[in-house]
Parts: C-alpha cells; structure tokens; sequence
C-alpha cells in the first residue's frame, strides 16, 4: 500500500481542475438564485419518473445509494487505516484518517451556506438535510474511491490496478445516478460533490506528504521526494533506519 507511489503533482492538478469546477458550478446556482440550470430541471424529473416507474429499479437505486453513506464508507476507511498500520505505513493511515474526518464537516458548511433547496420530488425520507449542494453522498463516494485507488490500485500492476479503479469509480458513478434517479439531488449537485472530494483528496494527500518529508528529512538528513512521479512512502527511510546517502569511507573525504 502507497509503497511505490504517493498522490503528488499531477494529482494536484487533478484538483485545481475539480475547484475550478465546483466554483463555476457554484456560480452557476448563484445566478440561477440557488435554483436549478435548465439541465438540472430536465435531468432530475426524468431520471425521477423512469425509476419511479419500476418498483424493482427503485429498489435497486434504493440500495446502491447506501453506498454513500457512513455505514459503507467508514468500513473502507477503517479497514484501510488498519491495513496501513499493521503494515507500518503511519503516513497511508494519517492521510485516510484525515481525509475521512475533515470531509463530511467541509461539505455539511458548503451546503449551509450555499442553502439550496432539494428538487420538488425529493422525498423527506431519503435525505438527511434539507439543502442540497453538494450532493454529500456523491462526494462520500468519491473520496472513497480516489482513497482506494491511491492506497491499493496505484501499489499494483496490469489487470489488478485497471480492475481496481475500475470497480472503484464504478461505485461514484452508481451512488450519484441513484441521488438524481431517487430525485434527492441535481446533476450539477452530484458533479460538484464528486468536484469537493477530487479536490480535497488532493489537498489532504499533499499537506501529510509534505509535513511527512519534512519529518523524514529532519530524522535522516536527507529530502524525500513525494512528487507523485518515483516516490515512495514518504516515512519508508525513517521507518527503516536507512539514509539515503550512506556515509563514505574515511578514504574517499
């Protein structure tokens, strides 16, 4: 896990791009006076009534919309922290751990103080508040997804990481059409929840990288790379007792 690879630059500009998305997303709901786009209003009802219309399809969506909540997405962290600790890679376990903790908080204030309402159809019983940007459940998810892809898909080679991310994304892309088809949230709710978690992973990933490369080098004298490009667990030195540049013999000074 996260032994030959660590989120860095080009997972940072992953999020720049998801930012810049969710603000021109906000801005659309803004003009819109926190109402829906003209796309929000044609999505959301149709996907509404088609799943409406099959009792067995709303069930489906029933189910696959659990996905986002705590009860699944707390198991996967919990069992990635405990996998990255019994393996001794404490930098793994602080940046899901931090992650997991701080994004329920940022995405609950974002959605008090944007205070959109949830579509007509939405049903009291399917949601835990009443505003709906960002869709919380999409974004659960993707951070979810993006945790698992960094900590196990990008540890492993061919098939079994194409597999991984795979099935991975597959669980976003399920959990937000089951928000629009439930009729509890807009398209624009579900990209700008799946916009917040990008962005936060990335941010998340690159504050415990460098405070981890600024331990690890005050313990070992060196510099650790935690670019994203050929870097390693960030602690894996320290953890070690190995430095990078070993001393030379008395001969060579």
């Amino acid at each position: 896990m996260l032994t030959q690879w660590w989120p860095g630059r080009r997972f940072a500009m992953t999020g720049v791009v998801a930012v810049t998305l969710a603000a021109a997303l906000l801005v659309v709901v803004l003009l819109a006076h926190r109402g829906p786009s003209a796309v929000d209003d044609s999505v959301t009802p149709t996907l509404h009534a088609w799943a409406h219309a099959d009792p067995a399809r709303w069930r489906v969506f029933r189910a696959v919309t659990h996905l986002g909540e705590k009860v699944f997405t707390t198991s996967v962290y919990l069992l990635l922290v405990v996998v990255a600790l019994v393996r001794r890679n404490t930098v793994t376990a602080v940046w899901v751990a931090l992650s997991a903790a701080t994004y329920p908080v940022l995405s609950t204030l974002i959605k008090v103080l944007v205070n959109r309402p949830r579509p007509a159809s939405a049903d009291p019983a399917l949601t835990f508040q009443e505003t709906s940007f960002p869709s919380g459940h999409s974004g659960a998810s993707m951070l979810v997804a993006l945790t698992v892809v960094c900590v196990v898909a990008m540890s492993a080679r061919g098939w079994r990481r194409v597999l991984v991310m795979g099935v991975a994304f597959a669980i976003p892309a399920a959990v937000g059409l089951s928000r629009m088809a439930l009729g509890v949230h807009y398209p624009s709710d579900v990209l700008a929840g799946f916009s917040l978690a990008i962005t936060w992973a990335a941010l998340t990933s690159y504050a415990v990288g460098r405070v981890a490369a600024r331990r690890a080098d005050g313990a070992v004298g060196t510099t650790v790379d935690v670019d994203g490009d050929a870097s390693a667990d960030p602690l894996a030195e320290v953890r070690s007792g190995r430095p990078s540049d070993p001393p030379r013999p008395a001969s060579d000074r």
